[in-house]
């Protein structure tokens, strides 16, 4: 259900956007442009997401638990 609205409103962005900003060679609603931005998004994602991940992981449960009481 996620995705179906997140296309939908990334199409609406893109017509809007394309209706700013002109590019030349490359359409805004074009299947390859799309998939590209969706996956420099994704991508991003990960790498922003990869530090905290990894530093969460060396703490050990028990003293987090019992830090938190």
């Amino acid at each position: 259900m996620g995705a179906v609205i997140g296309g939908v409103v990334a199409f609406a962005v893109l017509k809007t956007l394309g209706a700013i900003v002109r590019f030349p060679t490359v359409s805004l609603v074009d299947a390859g442009a799309f998939s590209a931005g969706l996956a420099a998004v994704l991508a991003a994602t990960a790498v922003a997401a990869y530090h905290p991940a990894r530093r969460a992981t060396r703490v050990d449960p028990a003293q987090a638990l019992r830090a938190e009481g």
